[in-house]
């Protein structure tokens, strides 16, 4: 073992003696054997050395579906048994968690902001680490308005500022939003909009005979589908409109469609 595997040994050997929290990202899957029987792996190197976390010390549903969601994730963990002859280490994420919670959760209270984990993506929500506790945010605690898909704006192993909504320190629970952090884009409408005014869109779907039309995140507008089109555009044509009503408190914004300006692929 050269200098440079020596040097990273004692790290391990500190956290496993130590309950010192070390972090990677998982970059493959392996089936392992553990005693008697074979086990689902996340695996993280560690520098040169190759660190395995079985499935039942990942703290997820313990389906191999949940653990594939992860690759890419960057996750906490805390070193269990170390193999010098083999230079590979075995871990576990879920005391990580535990032994973070302790500490962060003291540190933190409602409204502060602090840092998450993005550790997996669905189409409607993202799995984030914050605090030593896994978390789902759905669209409604990520954005203003409709999110098509979330892949668009998160992947997997980004790191986002989250907002404290609600904590209990003895419980360890946790409830955080990334929306909490933005401007309501409805307060100032009219910075941005007006009636009369002329604006480029993203079709992101279909009203009864009309379209939405994204003008930004946070603002959709409806519009009934004009007599002149041959047909209706697809999802994600480029359109320009025209605004006739701004409700505020509805809102709402009512326009006509002028021209397509892109096509969206079907």
């Amino acid at each position: 073992m050269n200098e440079n595997n020596n040097f990273i040994m004692q790290k391990l050997y500190s956290s496993k003696e130590n309950l010192k929290i070390l972090s990677g990202t998982i970059s493959a899957l392996e089936i392992e054997q553990e005693g008697k029987k074979k086990v689902e792996c996340a695996i993280i190197y560690f520098e040169n050395i190759k660190v395995l976390i079985p499935l039942h010390k990942m703290g997820i549903i313990q389906e191999r579906k949940y653990l594939r969601n992860m690759l890419g994730a960057n996750i906490d963990f805390i070193i269990l048994e170390i193999d010098e002859l083999r230079e590979c280490a075995v871990a576990s994420r879920i005391k990580a968690m535990e032994v973070k919670k302790k500490i962060e959760f003291e540190k933190h209270y409602i409204d502060d902001i602090v840092k998450a984990d993005v550790i997996s993506i669905g189409f409607k929500h993202i799995k984030i680490n914050c605090l030593g506790v896994d978390l789902n945010l759905r669209i409604d605690d990520l954005a203003y308005g409709y999110i098509q898909d979330v892949s668009e704006f998160y992947t997997i192993g980004d790191s986002i500022n989250v907002k404290i909504v609600d904590i209990d320190k003895e419980k360890y629970t946790l409830k955080v939003s990334v929306k909490a952090l933005l401007e309501d884009p409805y307060k100032n409408i009219r910075i941005y909009f007006t009636e009369g005014g002329e604006y480029i869109g993203r079709i992101t779907g279909y009203a009864p005979n009309g379209l939405y039309i994204k003008l930004k995140q946070g603002v959709d507008a409806v519009a009934i589908i004009p007599i002149w089109m041959n047909k209706v555009p697809n999802i994600n044509s480029t359109v320009s409109i025209r605004i006739h009503e701004i409700d505020e408190k509805k809102r709402k914004i009512y326009c006509s469609v002028i021209r397509v300006i892109k096509e969206g692929i079907s």
